[in-house]
């Protein structure tokens, strides 16, 4: 069963830019001979760039920078209790989530000591963070809503693990700030299941990059010398260019070029190398680029200073200064879809808020959703494994980012219409790959559990 694979677009436009540049360079070649020992020391030298900056990419908890969206799952609270005056039990819960100690989201009331929130929260995360804590509150109407327990989770063990799940036990004191664990001998007021997941912000669209020129410190001499300098461009540990040799005191490359990408990404380098034609080349220094700065500037010109750093990101010394611009332009849309809702299959079962009878109803339809906005929808399918075949067109013309396919559940009697899950398409993938068939895993929409698949058949056809 396939699964959508973001990055083929993106190494599909690198393998066609890399012939293109490997054709120049032959054709250069053609014009100039090399050296003897240089034809058998390109063969290395690509690999050379990306292991350097495969280690340094290496980054550490206490250097990363949080730049998308947290994934919160709030599913269910048990083993709760809470014992009145008159020594009834009784609870009516609710859940805060907070981040740092401020509170992001916090989920509905529900009544009993075995409670079903099945609540999804997507929470923006930009910068450094330290603690994720779940708050247990009792609802009260005549008083303050009282403290039943707390679940505290840590970014470092997110950052290690990626995701980070329940069930865990609800302790009846707060942790210690900065903790994850309570105290030896705090009472435990029932457990809490979820899932924590974070998802980094997708660099989505095209790149046009300008390598303009390297110069050296003024009063220090000229930092590059003689040397045959060029730089390379690593999205990641991805090479997606290299400009070419320039001998020069402060060489001027002016070299311009661009490229669709797509997927989730960390830094964009620039790294700068002095060419040996019988040795390996030497690592002068580079410059980091964050990939949250481009989505958020869109534009970036800068003299950025140049820096030498060790494999293990301790920086040795400046290396002279790098011009260059950076421009981003989200997904572009302009033209039509085409959307065909084909089958689904193995549907996750509707609660039916634990009513019998109910619980096992399922009448599933599919709603198209461009950017939020409601396109189409298919007709409702008593069965978990239905099938539609509906075809949708419509005109597209705007700069848009996502295209769901939501799997909807009929309302009940007593119910309303429930999300069995989705499936996601980023704009650039549908710009990038044209045609997008085959079937695919549901993944949660505004719920915390989704299962079963859906196959679909989208074009995308550019005015």
């Amino acid at each position: 069963m396939p699964l959508f694979n973001p990055f083929s677009a993106l190494k599909e436009k690198i393998h066609h830019h890399h012939e293109k540049h490997e054709e120049e360079q032959h054709q250069e070649e053609l014009k100039n001979p090399e050296h003897p020992h240089q034809a058998a020391h390109k063969k290395h030298e690509d690999v050379e760039i990306i292991e350097f900056f495969e280690q340094l990419k290496n980054t550490s908890y206490d250097d990363y920078v949080f730049n998308g969206t947290l994934l919160v799952s709030i599913i269910a609270a048990s083993k709760l209790y809470k014992e009145t005056r008159l020594g009834m039990v009784d609870s009516d819960p609710y859940l805060v989530v907070f981040i740092d100690g401020v509170e992001k989201a916090r989920t509905s009331i529900k009544k009993g000591l075995d409670v079903e929130f099945k609540e999804y929260f997507e929470i923006p995360l930009s910068g450094k963070y330290n603690t994720i804590s779940f708050q247990l509150f009792d609802s009260d109407a005549f008083s303050d809503d009282d403290f039943r327990g707390e679940v505290r989770l840590l970014f470092k063990d997110l950052f290690d693990k990626h995701l980070l799940k329940g069930p865990s036990p609800l302790t009846a004191k707060p942790v210690p700030k900065l903790s994850a664990e309570a105290p030896i001998g705090t009472p435990i007021q029932g457990e809490l299941n979820y899932t924590v997941t974070f998802k980094s912000a997708p660099l989505d669209g095209h790149l046009s990059i300008h390598i303009d020129k390297a110069e050296g410190t003024e009063g220090e001499g000229l930092v590059l010398g003689s040397a045959d300098a060029y730089v390379s461009v690593l999205l990641d540990s991805i090479l997606i260019h290299k400009t070419g040799v320039k001998t020069a005191d402060n060489p001027v490359w002016n070299d311009k070029f661009d490229l669709d990408v797509a997927g989730e990404h960390t830094n964009l380098y620039l790294g700068l190398w002095d060419k040996d034609l019988i040795s390996r080349d030497d690592y002068l220094g580079h410059v980091t680029v964050p990939v949250r700065d481009i989505i958020a500037k869109k534009n970036i010109t800068l003299r950025a200073p140049v820096l030498q750093y060790r494999t293990d990101k301790l920086a040795l010394k400046s290396q002279g200064f790098l011009s260059f611009n950076i421009n981003w332009t989200p997904p572009h849309l302009d033209g039509n879809l085409s959307v065909k809702i084909v089958k689904g299959a193995e549907l996750l079962e509707s609660p039916g808020w634990g009513i019998p009878l109910v619980s096992t109803i399922i009448s599933p339809a599919v709603e198209v959703l461009l950017d939020g906005v409601s396109k189409a929808k298919t007709k409702h399918v008593k069965t978990r494994n239905p099938e539609w075949n509906e075809t949708f067109q419509f005109a597209t013309n705007g700069p848009q980012q996502v295209l769901e396919l939501v799997v909807w559940n009929a309302a009940g009697w007593v119910s309303a219409a429930e999300s069995l899950g989705c499936l996601r398409i980023s704009a650039q993938q549908l710009v990038a790959q044209k045609t997008v068939k085959g079937e695919f895993f549901l993944i949660p929409y505004k719920v915390s559990n989704a299962s079963g698949t859906l196959s679909v058949e989208i074009t995308y056809t550019k005015k």
